[in-house]
């Protein structure tokens, strides 16, 4: 009798200690559905921009999050009267993750970003578009160009004048930081190149 009420003790002090794992768990499920919206954004933007141009866009969108004082699900799937936010969103049920490789890559920058584990490569970019195409400068500040992005901070009244591919901008970025991929075990890790410059 004495070890069925010891059983039974230990199954109720279990079942007792069980919802903090279970909060424990559901923060978790949340933190990983918080990086999988962040991870998508990171390859559906930028998959063929090498390393530093996925951190970029991992970048541009924990700004907004923290500019708006949000989470990245919410920043990654934001709609307006006129647009999405990002692009493939607007088709969000037709993207698919099909390059494992590259997803890969994206789910590593997205769980360090959401660490805090990699610098801003954008210098504090809200926005990016491709450079490509001649665009008004109107209310923003062109930060930096990597790969075929050029990346943008919002700035009243301080923009001005178009953006042309034709004739790029010199810039002065308080970075000279890039990132490569290093495959291991474990998956890819992010190893940075370049050092940060004191301006």
């Amino acid at each position: 009798m004495r070890k069925l009420a010891a059983v039974f003790l230990l199954a109720v002090i279990g079942f007792a200690a069980s919802p903090v794992r279970a909060d424990d768990s559901r923060d978790t499920r949340v933190k990983d559905d918080q990086a999988r919206c962040l991870a998508k954004n990171i390859y559906h933007e930028s998959r063929g921009e090498g390393a530093t141009g996925m951190v970029a866009v991992a970048n541009v969108t924990l700004n907004r999050v923290r500019e708006d004082d949000d989470q990245p699900c919410h920043v990654v799937y934001e709609r307006n009267r006129v647009a999405c936010q990002f692009e493939w969103t607007c088709h969000a049920f037709l993207a698919v993750e099909k390059d494992r490789d590259s997803w890969e890559k994206a789910l590593a920058v997205a769980h360090k970003a959401l660490e805090g584990k990699l610098d801003d490569v954008t210098s504090g970019a809200t926005s990016f578009r491709r450079c490509e195409y001649r665009m008004s400068l109107k209310g923003l500040k062109l930060t930096r160009v990597i790969g075929h992005h050029c990346f943008f901070q919002s700035k009243d009244g301080e923009g001005k004048g178009v953006y042309d591919p034709d004739h790029p901008h010199t810039l002065s970025t308080p970075m000279n930081l890039s990132y490569t991929f290093m495959k291991n075990d474990e998956g890819y890790s992010l190893v940075p190149n370049g050092e940060r410059l004191t301006l």
